[in-house]
């Protein structure tokens, strides 16, 4: 009896975390779809001709790159999404937008794990676990992050311009900025610790 209890009182714990975080819940299922979808389709030519593209820019190039150059790469490919978030965030089309960055990126990255895969098992399993798969994760995690900021202040900016004065009072500006930066140096960390595992095992980045 007490162990239904537990069961029943872990459970109902379980739902009231899922509802209260449903948004969060929502763009990780997006992004992980995004990975399997981009796995799915990995066979098309011209995907697979984005995936070589990808590989060669973010990959193949880490054996005779510098550590300026390694984490410049790294770093701005995050920027780019995070900064189309944030972007899209503070207009009314961010609703709509926003899940669709969080998929694509999402499918960037199942096509860039795959293609490596095509080099070589077990140099593409290394490079997956030190630096694609961790800045991968990190990533995606200042990404949900700014995701769910950003649908947020659309919502509001969406329910300000049909006047509703009091989502007025529920932005604030200056946090938004705040999260911003903080998130950009997530990211440059982030970076920096890809750029050093990658000259720090680089031998393992010749898939000849």
């Amino acid at each position: 009896m007490k162990n239904t209890k537990v069961v029943h009182l872990g459970s109902s714990k379980l739902f009231s975390l899922i509802r209260e975080n449903l948004i969060v819940v929502i763009f990780t299922l997006i992004f992980s779809f995004g990975i399997l979808f981009g796995c799915l389709i990995f066979k098309g030519e011209r995907l697979q001709l984005l995936a070589d593209s990808l590989t060669d820019f973010l990959i193949l190039s880490k054996s005779d790159s510098s550590f300026f150059r390694l984490f410049l790469s790294s770093f701005l490919v995050s920027f780019v999404f995070l900064f189309s978030i944030y972007l899209f965030g503070t207009s009314l089309l961010g609703c709509a937008f926003i899940p669709l960055i969080l998929f694509l990126r999402g499918m960037l990255s199942g096509l860039l794990l795959c293609d490596l895969y095509t080099y070589g098992a077990v140099n593409a399993l290394v490079v997956n676990l030190l630096t694609v798969i961790p800045g991968t994760v990190i990533s995606a995690l200042a990404l949900l992050s700014a995701a769910v900021k950003c649908t947020n202040l659309s919502y509001l900016l969406g329910k300000l311009s049909i006047g509703d004065g009091q989502a007025l009072s529920k932005i604030d500006i200056k946090r938004f900025i705040c999260g911003f930066a903080l998130l950009v140096f997530i990211i440059a960390v982030a970076a920096m610790f890809e750029a050093f595992m990658s000259i720090a095992f680089k031998n393992f980045f010749n898939f000849g």
